[in-house]
């Protein structure tokens, strides 16, 4: 005790101080008081160490662990070992999740060092930076000590969507969808896919941590586009999963697109005066057609029962034709994108 101990007699009563303390320093002490004309007085008193225990949590391999530690992948398993030494007396050893008691049940070594091994399985997300830690305890006039770690997880994505979903886009001009998926650790891995094929030009964005990331995908839609799949893919870089997908269907709107046809009774060839000749204007329009016009050698054409002409929308009837029909016929319609014109089809009368 040498340079430990001092007794302090400037007190009453007098101390002796042992400072700083050691575990050797447990034992049974005396204090003997020698009075002049009374008896000698003998005190004694045993001193009792509380030694606290060192806590070191490691994993299979015996590597240290602590803060952060992982990552594990979401459903796997992971062992825990947290070990307490020199402590006196031997402390208890429990594992916590938060403030819940998980595991309570330890042994003690040959060496006489406190073991007790936690096993989490089946992770969740929920266990994403949980605290875990291993409480060490010999006694009530000290707080426990602590080993402490928190497991960082791959996760896979909950969800993927694209938007907009409904909203129409024009012919001619760049559109862009936005595909978000969330839940993954670390971020998910967004693919985009045309009628079966994947299709490149897409920009990746991550959000909130990881949870949230986002993939743009810019093109320029044809009329032809109209009704077809594009479908966005997350995935995981590490996790074994069936990628989990969202698709839409393209609402392309576009022009009126027509095409002129003679009704099938009518051949070119055969037309002769006094015979009624029919026009049939199909047309692919996306949105509706709001108008249908017809034009005989750019001239509109209106209904004129004397004259023996009809029109009627997307049909066009000429009844007893005379030579005064001749001429380029043509049928015109207009929707919110636009007029849209067909072929020219030139009459012949015999």
């Amino acid at each position: 005790m040498e340079g430990r101990a001092y007794f302090d007699i400037s007190v009453h009563p007098p101390l002796l101080k042992i400072f700083p303390i050691r575990k050797s320093d447990q034992g049974d002490y005396k204090c003997r008081v020698d009075l002049r004309r009374v008896r000698t007085f003998i005190h004694y008193i045993r001193l009792k160490i509380i030694v606290p225990p060192k806590v070191v949590i490691t994993d299979e391999h015996g590597q240290t662990m602590q803060d952060v530690i992982g990552p594990y992948d979401e459903g796997s398993s992971v062992s825990l070992f947290c070990e307490a030494s020199d402590g006196e007396p031997l402390p208890s050893l429990t594992w916590w999740k938060g403030n819940i008691l998980i595991d309570d049940t330890y042994n003690i070594t040959p060496q006489e060092v406190v073991r007790n091994e936690l096993v989490l399985t089946d992770l969740q997300r929920s266990d994403l930076l949980v605290e875990i830690t291993c409480q060490a305890s010999n006694t009530n006039l000290t707080k426990p000590r602590i080993g402490l770690v928190m497991l960082d997880l791959n996760l896979r994505p909950l969800e993927v969507k694209v938007m907009p979903r409904r909203r129409p886009v024009s012919v001619g001009w760049i559109a862009q969808l936005t595909c978000e998926a969330r839940g993954a650790r670390p971020q998910a891995e967004l693919t985009w896919w045309r009628e079966g094929k994947e299709v490149e030009g897409t920009t990746e964005t991550v959000l909130e941590d990881g949870n949230l990331t986002m993939s743009t995908y810019a093109f320029t839609p044809k009329a032809e586009d109209n009704g077809k799949s594009v479908m966005c893919k997350a995935s995981h870089a590490t996790l074994e999963m069936e990628p989990i997908s969202d698709t839409i269907t393209l609402n392309v709107h576009y022009a009126p697109q027509l095409r002129l046809a003679l009704g099938t009774s009518n051949q070119h060839s055969s037309i002769k005066e006094g015979n009624d000749v029919y026009f049939e204007c199909n047309i692919k329009s996306n949105p509706a057609v709001t108008e249908v016009t017809w034009y005989a050698d750019n001239e509109q054409l209106a209904t004129n029962i004397s004259r023996g002409i009809y029109v009627n929308n997307q049909s066009l009837i000429l009844q007893n034709v005379g030579r005064e029909n001749r001429g380029m016929y043509q049928c015109r319609a207009t929707n919110t994108e636009g007029e849209g014109e067909s072929d020219v089809v030139k009459l012949d009368i015999q």
